[in-house]
């Protein structure tokens, strides 16, 4: 379930939990410019943790045969935002049937000496991460035209303004208020109660718990030989 509010609610909330604001007052516009410019800080420290995402995105491009890699991130082949990871359930889709696609590591990408090698779809995908672009590589490469269906985590959107809507899942926004409001106490030299510093920490507690991943294969341990290819393919 998602919920729509503005950045300036957020900011107002965070005011009132610093015992800034009363219920009926409204916020003066420095101070909105000031809680502003410190949510999009806080949102841009966030967006370097996955646990901090919200929602998995499904991004699918067509891979054409032979094809070793394609890029990623706004405006490239992979049109998404440049993702921390590659998520488990990525898959190639050809003729109508999934085959899965295992994200791996620059270990184990590099262990796979043949990178040009062609086989019927990737079985393997790897991120090679990089600001604006990344590139993701696929090994082997595909046979014949294939579509790579990409799963990546959603990042709290960037704020343009106070006023902007913005769509987040529940939970996110109260959380939000109160990470806000800590930034915000130190700045205006406020005590926050001890409440509001107890439901802060639990907000966090609750919203990266929802991410959690649970390794699914650890490539390191399925043999003594680095050799990714001969260890999963048999190639």
């Amino acid at each position: 379930m998602t919920t729509s509010t503005t950045a300036g609610a957020i900011i107002a909330d965070a005011f009132r939990h610093c015992g800034l604001l009363a219920i009926g007052q409204t916020l003066h516009g420095d101070y909105v410019a000031d809680g502003l410019r410190r949510f999009k800080l806080m949102v841009g420290g966030m967006n370097l943790s996955p646990q901090f995402a919200y929602t998995k995105l499904e991004t699918t491009v067509s891979l054409p045969a032979s094809t070793a890699s394609r890029t990623i991130g706004p405006g490239q082949q992979f049109d998404v935002a440049v993702p921390w990871r590659i998520e488990q359930n990525s898959h190639a889709r050809l003729s109508g049937l999934d085959y899965p696609l295992t994200p791996i590591g620059v270990d184990e990408y590099n262990s796979i000496q043949d990178k040009q090698l062609d086989g019927f779809v990737p079985k393997v995908v790897f991120l090679l991460d990089s600001l604006p672009t990344a590139r993701v590589y696929f090994w082997p490469r595909a046979g014949q035209a294939t579509n790579i269906h990409l799963w990546t985590l959603v990042p709290v959107a960037a704020v343009v303004d106070a006023t902007a809507t913005i769509t987040l899942p529940d939970g996110a926004e109260e959380m939000l208020g109160y990470l806000l409001a800590l930034r915000l106490a130190p700045a205006y030299e406020v005590t926050l109660r001890t409440d509001v510093r107890s439901q802060a920490a639990n907000s966090v507690r609750v919203f990266k718990r929802t991410n959690l991943e649970v390794p699914q294969l650890d490539l390191q341990d399925i043999g003594a030989s680095n050799d990714v290819a001969a260890q999963l393919f048999g190639v």
